[in-house]
C-alpha cells in the first residue's frame, strides 16, 4: 500500500515538473528576452493629429444680379476693371451708336422746346386769367388756355421720363454693391436689348468649387481650408457642403464659403489650397517603436511583469515623428521606444501575438 502511494506520489510529481516545463516554454515563446542596454522603455500616450489635404478648384458666383443692355446700341467704354469691386449706382459702362445718340439728342432738343412752350402756355394761363377777372374775357378763353398748359406739363414730365430711360441707357450703373464679373462685351460691340453684359457678385456671395481626394475617415463638412492667392496672401474659408458628384477623375467635390473668400477673390479665379483636419486624440508611439517583420507586418515590443513581448498593431497617421495606434496597446503600457530592432534581431525567433 506504502509502495503504491510513493508511486502516486511520483507521477504527480513528473505531471507537475512537466507542466511547469510546458509553462517555461510558453512564457520564453512569448517573450523573455534578456533586454539590451541600448533598449529604452516609455508609455504609449494619447496625442490629437493634425491631417492636412490638398485641393484645386476654381471660384465660381453664388449668386449674382445681371447688368443688361436697356436699349439697342454701341458699347463706347467699359469703366471698370473686371474683378473690381463696385458700389451701388457707380458707372459700369457707356453704350452709343448711330440710334441710341440721335434719339437722346432728339429728345432733347424736344424736351428744350416743350419747356419753352409751356412756359408761354403758363404764361397765357396767367394773363386770359387777369382777363377775365376784368370782365375782358370770357371765361372758355381761360379754360381752353388752362387745358392748352396741361397737355404741355404732360409733354414735358413725358420727355424728361424718356430722357432719363435714354440717360441710364447710355450710362449703364451698378444696381447692387459687389464684384464686377463675367463681362462679356468689348468697346466697338453692338448690344441688343435686354443683353447681358456683365453681372454683380454681391457681398458674401463667391465660393470655390474644389476636388480633392480625403481619407475615407475624416469628417469633411466643417472642415477649414486655406486658400493660397497668387500674390502670397492666405484667404480662409470652411467647407460648407458635399457634392453628391464627384469629378471625372472620382474626386469628392466641394464647396468651400466665408467672407474672405467673398471679398478677397474674384468670380472665375483658379485656386489651390489645403484643408486641415484636427483627428480626434488618440493613441499614439514614436516612430522609433515600429519594427517591421519579415512579412511588413508593423509590431511594437511591450514590456510586461515577465519580460517583452512582441504585439502585431494596426497603425494610421504619422505625424512629427508620432505613428497613431488603431488597435493592439494601450495607453499606459509600457513599449519599447528605442532599440526596437535591437529586441527583434535578439534571437527572436517566436511568432509575436496579433491584437485582436
Amino acid at each position: 500500500m506504502k509502495s503504491l502511494k510513493w508511486w502516486a506520489a511520483g507521477i504527480f510529481g513528473l505531471c507537475l515538473i512537466g507542466l511547469l516545463a510546458l509553462w517555461w516554454h510558453a512564457y520564453s515563446e512569448v517573450a523573455c528576452v534578456e533586454t539590451p542596454e541600448v533598449v529604452q522603455f516609455g508609455k504609449v500616450t494619447r496625442r490629437s493629429f493634425v491631417e492636412t489635404v490638398h485641393f484645386f478648384g476654381k471660384t465660381e458666383s453664388e449668386a449674382a444680379v445681371s447688368v443688361t443692355a436697356l436699349q439697342a446700341g454701341r458699347v463706347e467704354s467699359v469703366l471698370v476693371p473686371d474683378g473690381s469691386r463696385v458700389v451701388a449706382g457707380q458707372e459700369l459702362f457707356t453704350l452709343g451708336g448711330p440710334e441710341l445718340a440721335p434719339e437722346a439728342a432728339a429728345v432733347q432738343s424736344s424736351l428744350k422746346a416743350a419747356r419753352a412752350a409751356l412756359e408761354n402756355a403758363e404764361k397765357s394761363v396767367t394773363l386770359i386769367r387777369d382777363a377775365v377777372n376784368r370782365h375782358l374775357m370770357k371765361q372758355t378763353e381761360l379754360t381752353t388756355a388752362m387745358a392748352k398748359a396741361a397737355l404741355g406739363r404732360k409733354e414735358v414730365a413725358m420727355l424728361v421720363s424718356r430722357r432719363a430711360l435714354l440717360d441710364a441707357a447710355m450710362h449703364l450703373k451698378s444696381p447692387v454693391a459687389g464684384v464686377f464679373a463675367n463681362r462679356s462685351v468689348n468697346p466697338g460691340q453692338d448690344v441688343q436689348v435686354a443683353e447681358v453684359m456683365a453681372r454683380i457678385v454681391p457681398e458674401n456671395k463667391v465660393r470655390v468649387v474644389a476636388s480633392l481626394f480625403p481619407p475615407g475617415d475624416v469628417k469633411l463638412k466643417g472642415a477649414m481650408a486655406r486658400i493660397f492667392r497668387d500674390d502670397g496672401a492666405v484667404v480662409s474659408g470652411v467647407v460648407a457642403r458635399i457634392l453628391p458628384e464627384r469629378s471625372p477623375a472620382g474626386a469628392e467635390l466641394i464647396w468651400i464659403e466665408g467672407s474672405d473668400i467673398s471679398t478677397g477673390l474674384a468670380p472665375g479665379t483658379p485656386v489651390k489650397g489645403e484643408l486641415r483636419f484636427h483627428r480626434e486624440v488618440a493613441v499614439a508611439v514614436p516612430e522609433s517603436a515600429i519594427v517591421r517583420d519579415k512579412a511588413g507586418r508593423p509590431l511594437v515590443f511591450v514590456k510586461g511583469r515577465f519580460g517583452v513581448e512582441g504585439r502585431i498593431v494596426k497603425i494610421g497617421l504619422t505625424r512629427g515623428g508620432e505613428v497613431e495606434i488603431l488597435s493592439g496597446v494601450r495607453p499606459g503600457e509600457m513599449i519599447a521606444v528605442q532599440g526596437a530592432y535591437e529586441l527583434y534581431y535578439r534571437d527572436f525567433s517566436h511568432s509575436f501575438k496579433v491584437a485582436d
